[in-house]
């Protein structure tokens, strides 16, 4: 494996630490990092969504939004079966199909996962997420389908051209498969389109491979949040799909 074999692998993490503003409304509904709500404050929202759907059965959302809790509170067995409960009212809803894959690949199902990822993709207009593409590719790189990866990556750089983070993973796929001037182009074209969360890691390995680069600013080295990404342990760093169906945006350099 090449320079940026683990960078993929890690920094491409499921849980999600940063909000991003989405075209899909999840009113009251969280799939953030486990545990991250108090778990009063979980309760009392499982006992609400649990006494509605008693009331209305029929109700797909209020199943998702029970998965919702779950998943937060570690209860993945249950925060599958809420999900599929929902799937079965409502089946062709894509974000159904997402999430459920985020709770299978949160547990390292990676088959079930990819599969409603796959599902996912297949019911949204084409060329419109990103989200289900990313994860989908993420997936398939932790199975070392590398070449699958990159397509589903490509799709999201034809979606959303602005995001730089596609270059980064794009740029550490081929980093792996020991394409040289491929991750030279897509690590370079993160850095110019302004990639901030690992623009440390970037930088890096453009130098490992024999790349001049100019000094920068000592501000233009931190991430979005102004943590320095060279101060932050990997699995803290931000994912590439969040709680919705798009990508976050990177903060770009002011």
């Amino acid at each position: 494996m090449r320079i940026a074999s683990l960078s993929i692998l890690v920094a491409m993490g499921l849980s999600p630490v940063c909000g991003c503003k989405t075209t899909v409304t999840e009113t009251a509904t969280s799939y953030a990092e486990p545990g991250a709500a108090p778990s009063s404050i979980l309760e009392t929202q499982l006992r609400r969504w649990e006494d509605e759907v008693g009331l209305y059965p029929k109700r797909h959302d209020l199943y998702y939004k029970i998965a919702g809790v779950q998943f937060q509170q570690e209860n993945f067995h249950e925060s599958v079966d809420a999900l599929t409960h929902a799937i079965a009212l409502k089946p062709d809803d894509a974000k159904y199909h997402y999430h459920l894959g985020r709770v299978h690949l949160h547990s390292g199902e990676l088959s079930e996962a990819e599969s409603e990822f796959r599902t996912a993709v297949r019911l949204m207009p084409a060329g419109r997420y990103t989200g289900s593409h990313a994860a989908l590719g993420y997936v398939l790189a932790k199975q070392q389908r590398f070449d699958e990866a990159l397509a589903e990556f490509q799709k999201c750089i034809a979606a959303d051209p602005g995001n730089p983070v596609y270059f980064y993973f794009m740029g550490s796929i081929h980093d792996i498969l020991g394409h040289r001037d491929e991750t030279i182009r897509n690590f370079q074209t993160y850095l110019a389109r302004g990639g901030q969360s690992y623009r440390t890691k970037v930088r890096f390995i453009l130098e490992k491979l024999g790349v001049a680069l100019a000094d920068e600013r000592p501000d233009s080295r931190r991430s979005g949040d102004g943590v320095s990404v060279s101060e932050r342990p990997n699995e803290a760093l931000l994912e590439p799909f969040g709680a919705g169906l798009d990508v976050p945006r990177e903060a770009s350099e002011k």
